[in-house]
């Protein structure tokens, strides 16, 4: 004998799987909408154009200009100024090298001028071509005994030029102090201040 079947049974099954399903679904949309979360969309990379035109020219700075540096008619005082004149030359030579006055040691110079004596900042000159000496990064000052009896002083500070002087006390040091832009009682020679790298003369006037 044939069973019947029972709809209200049948309806209650069949509305069971319908909600299964849709909970499936939520569940899977859910699922991907978290994960996409945590990764974030994908970050588009902008490549800058490559810059156009000219390159840029750089410009190598003027050369120092040149002064009338006065030396002396005397011939004694004028040997003691030429060595000056040698031994800031010697010295702008090294700073051009080491870019500092502080390698312009005794011993460097020495081999740029190996016809002078150098001495310490401390220790006075003792003859025209006995040279006292004072070195920091950007300044050297020097200062020589002439035969009769004068002290000279020469200062170069990197950027504000070469001052030159006189005084009683002729030690590296003591030229730190020279202020003037010549010494006195001269014939003119022409001597470039300024930058440590330009060249240095001078000579001696006629008596």
């Amino acid at each position: 004998m044939e069973a019947k079947k029972d709809p209200e049974g049948s309806w209650f099954i069949g509305g069971a799987i319908v909600v299964a399903g849709v909970f499936v679904a939520v569940a899977v949309f859910l699922s991907r909408s978290h994960g996409a979360g945590e990764l974030g969309p994908t970050p588009e990379v902008v490549v800058p154009p490559m810059p156009t035109g000219p390159s840029p020219v750089f410009q190598t700075p003027a050369a120092p200009s040149t002064v009338s540096v006065p030396l002396s008619s005397d011939p004694d005082e004028a040997a003691a100024q030429k060595s000056l004149i040698d031994t800031l030359q010697a010295a702008a030579a090294i700073y051009s090298a080491n870019g500092s006055y502080m390698a312009a040691t005794s011993l460097e110079l020495l081999k740029v001028e190996p016809g002078l004596t150098f001495e310490p900042p401390t220790r006075a000159s003792t003859g025209p071509t006995d040279v006292s000496i004072s070195v920091s990064v950007n300044t050297f000052a020097a200062a020589a005994l002439s035969e009769s009896g004068a002290c000279f002083y020469a200062r170069d500070t990197v950027g504000m030029g070469t001052a030159y002087g006189t005084g009683s006390v002729c030690t590296g040091s003591a030229a730190l102090s020279a202020s003037e832009p010549s010494w006195p009682q001269a014939s003119l020679v022409e001597v470039p201040s300024g930058s440590p790298s330009g060249s240095l003369s001078g000579s001696s006037a006629s008596p």
